[in-house]
């Protein structure tokens, strides 16, 4: 019953995702959709991941049978595939370095963000503890111990 449940979760966000496709006029599959939404369920707390745990572990392991039927497309339109080789090769080179760099680009960008924002953290935090007074009622920057304190 547990894997039943849990199949009709994926399959009610999977007809969820094909409707949205009918419905918007854009040129994005379903299976976008599809992970969009069950992506904010998950981060809305709608659907929790302990609900769909063992179907979603069960279809990772089988996702190399559900490609065979594309890789015997593949050997079918092979003549196809040959004539049109560089062509293939080219926009796969620019749109893997595409990725790439648009991916470094961001991931630097979220970098820097985070970096700035940790030093303003820090920075503050110091100023805050130089502010502070010390247990002696001094300013911590004079709080060095005194000669005859040591």
């Amino acid at each position: 019953m547990k894997y039943l449940r849990q199949f009709t979760i994926i399959i009610a966000v999977t007809f969820l995702a094909e409707v949205l496709a009918w419905l918007i006029p854009a040129p994005i599959p379903a299976s976008i959709y599809g992970l969009v939404i069950m992506f904010l369920a998950f981060y809305f707390k709608v659907i929790k991941v302990a609900w769909v745990r063992e179907t979603a572990t069960f279809f990772i392991e089988i996702m190399p049978v559900i490609f065979i039927p594309a890789g015997v497309g593949i050997l079918v339109a092979g003549d196809l595939l040959v004539k049109n080789l560089f062509p293939f090769v080219v926009i796969t080179l620019v749109s893997t370095i595409a990725v790439i760099a648009s991916c470094g680009v961001i991931a630097q960008y979220f970098y820097n963000q985070t970096l700035k924002k940790e030093k303003e953290r820090l920075y503050k935090k110091f100023e805050n503890s130089q502010n502070e007074p010390s247990k002696n009622g001094e300013n911590s920057l004079n709080s060095a111990p005194k000669k005859d304190e040591l």
